[in-house]
């Protein structure tokens, strides 16, 4: 006998399977085991010729929280289409034919979702093979959230729930895509309303060889990087440019160099004022671009404030080197934000350390001569094997800042963060 629910449900979760028999039961069970139960099942099959459809309605016939449709073959994205429009919840959320749910997962997002008033909140997520076996927890899951950071990494991957306001506001499916649907929904989303991660293990990802994304990964990567594209030209980033690396599969950001900083002219005046410590153009208006190095985690979670106020940051990864041509290159923005002295001393001999010293202090006053602001989050000094050469560096750069904050200071108070953020 059929289990009779006739309240209506608060969360819809969305599934679109077509040829998903091995895997189904599994990802059903694991909805009914869920600790909270006001949800339907919106199940789309999309025309499966294998044992989904029997299963599904079998499912069904025990529980009347799964309702079943099904068409001819039309695609995942008009499926998703499709069943989203049949659904009735307040809140969405995606599970996919071939993965399951931890029991709690839905009660957990939706507290932390109504806790948190914003409009989506994704979870972390357990990689497992194809026989189930734990490989552990998704790179993508550890990745720090921000709006600007969803650019270069999907990590709202599992689990999503989301309101179903954000979901209307920020357009919906959008039907001109086939693959990396989910990416462009988050991206749009992301625009619409407020995103926070839950640091939960909630969804368990399987990976196997029959899996859309292993069977299309070139489709995949080339239409991650249209919806990248789109967004940037929704945000007014177009002056950024989007590269992706053909081995690692990885997408980077970098500002184009506009042809006026090309200009034969304005590479002599900036050459003429660099000549002269601290003779500089007017500071910017206004802060759009902070640069900050070299790349730490201790300051990685200013991203998501500046990114509340549509500021992007360039985290400068590498030695001294990598910041010379972001400055030099005009690539660093307006802002730069310098952390620790170290990657300075890491040469063996004493000359190396001075000659990076002098680089450093030069490429400082050629980003004043360019108008950029400098601002130093300034720690104890560190080098022990060339302390004078150090204390020289930190003297000269002192005086050439526009703002010198002492470390360390609590994350979540304002000290060194609102000196930043009055730059923007």
């Amino acid at each position: 006998m059929a289990v009779v629910d006739e309240r209506e449900p608060l969360i819809s979760v969305i599934m679109t399977v077509r040829d998903g028999a091995r895997y189904l039961a599994q990802a059903v069970a694991s909805l009914r085991a869920q600790t909270f139960d006001a949800w339907e099942l919106v199940l789309w099959d999309d025309g499966s010729t294998d044992d989904t459809l029997s299963i599904a309605h079998g499912c069904a016939a025990t529980d009347a929280r799964i309702r079943v449709f099904e068409s001819e073959p039309r695609g995942r994205r008009d499926a998703l289409i499709a069943a989203h429009a049949n659904a009735r919840g307040s809140y969405l959320a995606w599970l996919d034919a071939d993965d399951w749910l931890a029991p709690t997962a839905l009660e957990r997002c939706l507290a932390a979702l109504v806790e948190a008033r914003c409009d989506m909140v994704y979870t972390q997520h357990i990689v497992v093979d194809e026989a189930g076996a734990e490989r552990g927890i998704g790179r993508r899951a550890q990745l720090p959230y921000s709006t600007h950071g969803l650019l270069l990494d999907f990590m709202t991957f599992h689990l999503r729930l989301f309101t179903r306001d954000v979901f209307e506001r920020a357009g919906g499916i959008d039907p001109q895509l086939e693959i990396a649907i989910d990416y462009d929904l988050c991206l749009r989303i992301s625009e619409h309303g407020e995103i926070r991660p839950l640091a939960e293990p909630l969804y368990f990802y399987r990976q196997h060889g029959s899996q859309l994304s292993s069977r299309h990964r070139a489709g995949q990567i080339a239409a991650s990087e249209h919806a990248i594209r789109a967004a940037l030209h929704r945000r007014g980033l177009a002056r950024y440019e989007l590269t992706v690396d053909g081995e690692t599969s990885r997408f980077r950001l970098r500002a184009r160099v506009l042809p006026k900083e090309l200009s034969v002219a304005r590479w002599i005046r900036t050459a003429v004022a660099t000549l002269v410590p601290r003779v500089r153009q007017a500071p910017v208006a206004r802060v759009e671009v902070i640069a900050m190095w070299p790349a730490a985690r201790d300051r990685l979670h200013l991203v998501s404030a500046l990114d509340a106020r549509r500021i992007h940051t360039l985290v400068i990864v590498g030695p001294l080197s990598a910041l010379m041509r972001a400055v030099w290159s005009g690539r660093a923005g307006d802002a730069l934000l310098v952390g620790d002295l170290a990657p300075l001393f890491d040469a063996a001999e004493r000359g190396t350390a001075l000659a990076n010293c002098r680089l450093f202090i030069f490429t400082i006053d050629h980003a004043r001569a360019r108008g950029m602001r400098v601002m130093w989050t300034r720690g104890a000094p560190g080098a022990i094997t060339f302390p004078d050469e150090e204390a020289w560096c930190r003297r000269a750069l002192a005086a050439r800042c526009d703002a010198v904050v002492a470390r360390p200071v609590p994350a979540d108070e304002a000290g060194w963060r609102s000196v930043v953020m009055a730059w923007a």
